[in-house]
């Protein structure tokens, strides 16, 4: 996702407007990746 959204400048753009994005590293929290990816 870094690669493909973050490096689009229109889709951080957007982002940055509308979201806080922040990156979780889904083997150190395994909780948080199981309520967005389920």
């Amino acid at each position: 996702m870094e690669r493909e959204s973050f490096e689009d400048q229109e889709v951080a753009d957007l982002l940055n407007q509308y979201f806080i994005s922040i990156k979780v590293d889904r083997e150190e929290r395994p909780d948080i990746d199981t309520i967005y990816m389920d």
